[in-house]
């Protein structure tokens, strides 16, 4: 369809000197860097490279998983390469987000082997323990055997090195270093999760307000339910951090309240177990909110909690995210950190101070109570989980992904990880 505009063909005509702006040629995008290219012998793939010019010579781009920071460049338009290789939920995002062609996208499933199209390669894809559809990557060229592990963002545990064991040597293992350094040596994800449920449940049964609120009691009774100790804000990215909210919920016995354009976006996930908490009715029955985590501020909760304060007497906003704070002081030693067998009494010291701070506003008929509680938990690995993994598989070369600027720090750590003799996975 051709536009035709209402302005007489006198007022719309330009000259070449009018027109300048409009003609403004665009800056040309930059060549892929060579940490994004993985070469074989007679064939290259791109990881997570969709902003750059295109290469003559690449077809297959990989997207490791659908954050911004990885999927920047992909649009509808998108006609770099001739196929993306994917995990189901990456793929149900992208098309339902960007409108993405599924012709495009080579969709694959965790743990399964494929041929990639037109080349000597083999996929295999593992969890990634990042976000929704986060996978890690093992690319062989089914010629020479060499094979590559390319990591994209991943949170390490035992049964992921577990899965990882049959297939090395890597020739070469692209490594995410978010975290490659001993300020960054928070507690595991599974012991943390555990301590937040027990304590929040405990809180929610027994904790009380020491004052009265006035609004309680003219509304006490009320459908024969009392209002609750608090409303427990979880604050999450587009994907990622929903495992802290899933599990609290299951321990609180609620459901989760979220928009319809969050609920939407969890829905691609296609996990039952998540679309049956899901709720967007009901936000005054649900003791758990899903806020984006960039509102996490006292003052953002404070209004928030206003338009739910007949159901709660006040707010918890719980901050996942591994830069909240130092959690433990840096090691001096790598031996330090081969058993860490009080994690979960840290942890419940950690949650227990930041409880009792309280932020207490002046409302005119009342005192608006709020807490954030900042929660050592990343989707990206530690300090330590990057010790056992470097330590525990063969390779012949690592190549971190992340801060590479510090590369000289970064093969620092990543040497003496390797020098590392007596590991048992089981510690990890």
């Amino acid at each position: 369809m051709v536009y035709k505009s209402m302005k007489s063909q006198s007022q719309s005509t330009l000259t070449p000197q009018q027109n300048t702006k409009n003609t403004k040629p665009k800056k040309p995008k930059k060549p892929i860097p060579e940490l994004k290219i993985l070469r074989f012998v007679e064939d290259i793939i791109a990881v997570d490279a969709f902003c750059f010019a295109p290469h003559p010579d690449i077809e297959t781009y990989i997207l490791t998983h659908f954050h911004s920071d990885h999927y920047g460049g992909l649009c509808k338009s998108w006609s770099n390469g001739k196929r993306i290789i994917v995990t189901k939920i990456t793929a149900n995002l992208l098309i339902f987000k960007m409108r993405l062609d599924p012709e495009k996208l080579m969709v694959i499933d965790y743990n399964e082997e494929y041929d990639i199209p037109n080349t000597n390669l083999t996929v295999r894809c593992f969890d990634g323990n990042h976000c929704p559809g986060s996978g890690i990557f093992i690319i062989q060229c089914k010629m020479s055997g060499i094979r590559y592990l390319h990591c994209g963002d991943f949170r390490i545990n035992q049964e992921m090195i577990r899965k990882l064991i049959p297939y090395q040597p890597f020739a070469k293992i692209y490594l995410d270093t978010t975290y490659l350094n001993p300020i960054y040596n928070f507690p595991r994800q599974d012991v943390l999760i555990e301590e937040v449920c027990r304590y929040l449940e405990d809180k929610s049964t027994h904790f009380k307000i020491k004052q009265p609120r006035m609004i309680d009691f003219f509304t006490r009774g009320r459908d024969n339910n009392s209002p609750n100790a608090f409303l427990i804000v979880i604050g999450t990215y587009l994907i990622g951090k929903e495992r802290i909210a899933i599990k609290l919920a299951e321990r609180l016995n609620t459901k989760i309240y979220c928009d319809e354009v969050k609920a939407t976006t969890l829905r691609m996930f296609q996990w039952p177990h998540l679309d049956k908490l899901i709720d967007t009715e009901n936000p005054h029955q649900c003791k758990i909110h899903l806020i984006k985590l960039r509102d996490m501020n006292s003052d953002y909760l404070v209004e928030y909690w206003k338009k739910y304060s007949l159901s709660f007497k006040s707010i918890v906003g719980l901050s996942p995210t591994g830069w909240s704070f130092k959690y433990r002081k840096p090691i001096q030693e790598l031996s330090e950190m081969i058993k860490l067998d009080n994690d979960d009494e840290i942890v419940r010291r950690t949650i227990s101070s930041q409880f009792e701070k309280t932020f207490k506003k002046d409302e005119g008929k009342g005192f608006a109570l709020s807490r954030i509680i900042k929660l050592p938990y990343s989707e990206h690995s530690s300090f330590r989980e990057l010790f056992y993994f470097v330590s525990l598989l063969q390779f012949r070369e690592i190549i971190p992904t992340v801060n590479e600027s510090n590369n000289e720090e970064n093969y620092r750590w990543l040497n003496k990880f390797n020098a590392f003799d007596g590991l048992n996975l089981e510690d990890l």
